[in-house]
């Protein structure tokens, strides 16, 4: 079945070492008397409803407090006088809190070691200056392909072995 929902919505978790907080931007803008509830549905509840504060015309934050990581289905609503209004069903993922940079997005700087070794085995320089960066130019030979010569040549060869046979079919 369609969702009957008119907006749509982009949820975005941020988490820190002490809070985890929901950011929501709307495809549509509030009305003056409208209000925006935010719950998060769970199996065994009618869920736990969010405290939602307005940052800008079309964005939203909530704080995730007692979430655990994991997923999770959020149920957005917008409220005119008691009534839902609009009502969109989304799932965001809530991820750990302690978020671990992968050992190559480390800051531990150049290996200068590693590449004067590299430059060694290789016959490069490392850190060479201008003066050693200077491109000596080389002879360079060009070989030419003949294909385009030796085929017409053949072609004209050709013919002209089917005319010496007819010449020599006629004169016998």
């Amino acid at each position: 079945m369609r969702d009957i929902s008119k907006t749509d919505y982009n949820l975005k978790v941020k988490t820190k070492e002490d809070s985890t907080t929901l950011h929501i931007e709307s495809s549509a803008k509030l009305e003056n008397d409208t209000k925006m509830r935010i719950s998060i549905l769970a199996a065994n509840d009618d869920g736990k409803e969010l405290n939602v504060k307005q940052v800008a015309p079309q964005r939203f934050t909530a704080e995730l407090h007692d979430v655990t990581p994991g997923t999770y289905t959020l149920k957005i609503a917008k409220i005119k006088d008691q009534q839902v209004v609009d009502l969109k069903i989304k799932g965001v993922i809530v991820p750990e809190k302690v978020i671990r940079k992968p050992k190559e997005n480390s800051d531990l700087g150049n290996n200068f070691p590693i590449l004067e070794n590299i430059a060694e085995i290789t016959g490069g320089i490392h850190n060479p200056t201008k003066e050693d960066l200077e491109v000596k130019e080389k002879e360079i030979t060009r070989i030419e392909d003949l294909a385009g010569y030796l085929i017409p040549l053949a072609m004209i060869l050709f013919i002209f072995d089917i005319a010496v046979r007819k010449y020599n079919r006629q004169i016998e």
